[in-house]
């Protein structure tokens, strides 16, 4: 309408998890001009990822706690688009799986 470009939040699925840490791979929007995806947990943005990545492990997670990750497009404009929430509870310390 005003000739600006929206960005489309990815689709995020949970691909793996452990004690420390989770796997998350996403779709990219098709239409997109994305300049960075942001990962943010528990409302607090913790990295930046390439555009032309579709997945990111994310590490140094304590072991059974509650956590909130969102993936966040970013386009040229410094629009935002978060994906839907991932609610999980990384797996407990004697579970003896651990990505680091």
């Amino acid at each position: 309408m005003l000739g600006l470009e929206v960005p489309v939040a990815p689709l995020v699925s949970l691909a793996g998890i452990k004690a420390d840490g989770v796997l998350l791979h996403w779709k990219s929007p098709e239409r997109a001009s994305v300049v960075k995806y942001v990962i943010r947990i528990n409302g607090i943005d913790v990295g930046d990822v390439a555009p032309q990545e579709s997945s990111v492990t994310i590490e140094n997670l304590q072991p059974d706690h509650h956590y909130t990750i969102r993936v966040v497009t970013f386009n040229s404009s410094n629009f935002q688009a978060p994906s839907v929430p991932i609610r999980l509870r990384t797996l407990p310390a004697d579970s003896d799986q651990y990505y680091s």
